[in-house]
């Protein structure tokens, strides 16, 4: 792996970069971690491509946070998605079922949501009931693979803060309008009261976060803080 890494960075301008060297660690870590030891030579492959593609277009840019973020975005997305999907209280290790918005109750209703998803329907078209599950599995480890390798991107970048930072909000935020919206999609309750504005309400977060403001979590706090006083959502603290 890390000689793919090296002739892959080799491709790509910005070579010298030490973020690179940076990404190629992390991702080098994770995938010699035993959840990923199933992969095929040409599953990491492309991951790798993926990321460095990733990692080129944000040093490249004039503006690397805002590309940072907008990355990250997309990943954490997929990410947050997969995680409500498969997450129970027993198996969960981020900690977050129980929190607002995550029941940790989806995984036994995996195959009807999928089914009824737009874009995870198609993705899934040609698989069987029983091999829906492996495949959220497989992209949930691929998109943790690239959110946490854009973490450590963000870190370079110093786009974080030492208290209250705002990536595990945001993931949490994206996690709760990501089951609100497959529990529409069954036509299952929401978890928020009143009428069920909750779910929007936290994807609000990604407007904060590519406006390009310093905090996009302590900006949403304070721009939702009637609903929070209200208790219409309830963020967890981190």
């Amino acid at each position: 792996m890390r000689d793919f890494f090296g002739k892959l960075i080799a491709k790509f301008a910005f070579k010298s970069s030490p973020v690179l060297q940076l990404v190629a660690n992390k991702t080098q870590e994770i995938l010699a971690s035993s959840p990923y030891q199933s992969w095929s030579q040409e599953h990491k492959d492309f991951s790798a491509q993926h990321i460095i593609k990733m990692v080129t277009e944000i040093t490249s840019s004039r503006n690397k946070v805002l590309t940072l973020r907008e990355n990250l975005s997309r990943e954490m997305n997929e990410y947050a998605k997969s995680y409500v999907l498969l997450a129970t209280e027993e198996s969960d290790n981020l900690k977050l079922v129980g929190t607002d918005g995550v029941s940790g109750q989806l995984s036994d209703k995996i195959v009807e949501i999928v089914r009824n998803d737009q874009k995870l329907s198609e993705a899934t078209k040609n698989l069987q009931d029983e091999e829906i599950k492996f495949f959220i599995h497989g992209q949930h480890l691929m998109a943790y693979l690239y959110c946490a390798v854009l973490n450590t991107v963000r870190i370079y970048l110093e786009d974080y803060q030492e208290k209250d930072d705002w990536y595990k909000p945001y993931f949490h935020a994206l996690a709760a309008f990501a089951e609100d919206n497959f529990r529409k999609n069954i036509n299952e309750n929401s978890l928020f009261k009143g009428i069920g504005l909750g779910g929007l309400t936290y994807s609000m977060m990604y407007q904060e976060v590519l406006s390009g403001v310093d905090n996009p979590y302590l900006s949403w706090k304070d721009k939702y803080k009637k609903e929070i006083d209200n208790q219409d959502i309830s963020p967890p603290t981190f």
